[in-house]
């Protein structure tokens, strides 16, 4: 479970991941309990039901690749080949400017620092870079006690301009296999791609 408060305005809201722990402080305070599997009765919740796709990490590296469609291991060996490289690296101001970038011109909600620095240790990031900039970046939200990892919010420069986005959308396929592997390696169970 990975619990952390959020401010807005004058309100606090403590926010839970992956987990509900029944005790009574609960009922002082706002709060959200996000992704929570078998959710029991909560007193004066609103319930709001959402789906995902989960792949377990725990087979082989060779054996989870094999299990993706032939045309995902292809774009995925194609980025390789072509010389996308991937690495993690927390740099959470660079992450907003360039998912900002994206979310403007794809009209989302853009994020701000202050609200990824309250997720605290769990938020990992990773870049796929392809001739020196990054055409990809992935956050991750990581709860190394319930053995899961959740993609948080992801972005690409496929909107932009003079831009293929045959390499853009391979990058991003061997990104997440990448970070497949990292939290494999890691001891991570459950890689969720956020709905």
């Amino acid at each position: 479970m990975i619990t952390y408060k959020k401010k807005y305005g004058i309100l606090k809201v403590t926010e839970t991941w992956f987990g509900y722990k029944s005790c009574i402080t609960n009922i002082f305070g706002l709060r959200a309990y996000l992704h929570v599997r078998d959710v029991p009765k909560i007193p004066l919740a609103i319930k709001n039901v959402t789906y995902t796709i989960e792949i377990p990490l725990e087979k082989g590296i060779d054996e989870l690749f094999s299990t993706f469609p032939k045309n995902l291991r292809t774009d995925i060996r194609k980025a390789e080949e072509r010389g996308v490289t991937t690495y993690f690296h927390n740099d959470i101001e660079g992450f907003v400017k360039f998912y900002n970038e994206f979310a403007c011109k794809k009209r989302v909600h853009p994020i701000s620092v202050r609200r990824l620095t309250e997720l605290g240790d769990s938020l990992m990031m990773s870049y796929a870079v392809y001739d020196g900039k990054i055409i990809a970046a992935h956050s991750y939200i990581l709860d190394k006690k319930e053995s899961i990892v959740r993609a948080f919010r992801s972005a690409t420069i496929r909107l932009q301009d003079d831009v293929k986005c045959i390499r853009v959308g391979r990058a991003n396929k061997l990104l997440h296999f990448k970070d497949m592997v990292f939290f494999k390696k890691k001891g991570i169970k459950i890689y969720d791609f956020g709905g």
